[in-house]
């Protein structure tokens, strides 16, 4: 009782061919947290960097009855980028990861 638990799930690698560089995405979710982040890794270091998402657009578990949080228990992706989520109130969601370039945004 009291433990913190990790949750990680490969998302995706790819080389980009611009930049001379692998990337990877990994997600992470914890069950202290009702949301799940991303971390990637690029350059040289290979080091892991959070990815920083607009508002709205992350998973997260849903709220009770009570508008109370519930938290992550467990995730993974299956296929075409579909990531199953459960929840502490026994709830399972379905989020379907994809990308949108904005190139307005710097």
């Amino acid at each position: 009782k009291g433990r913190h638990v990790f949750y990680t799930c490969h998302l995706l690698s790819f080389q980009d061919e611009q930049h001379d560089t692998k990337i990877s995405f990994l997600c992470v979710g914890s069950n202290v947290t009702s949301e799940i982040g991303l971390v990637a890794s690029f350059g040289e270091e290979n080091e892991w960097h959070v990815v920083e998402l607009q508002e709205g657009c992350h998973a997260s578990c849903p709220t009770d009855e009570n508008d109370e949080f519930t938290f992550v228990t467990g995730f993974s992706f299956v296929s075409d980028n579909n990531m199953i989520l459960s929840c502490t109130d026994g709830s399972v969601s379905r989020f379907q990861v994809e990308h949108s370039n904005l190139d307005d945004l710097e």
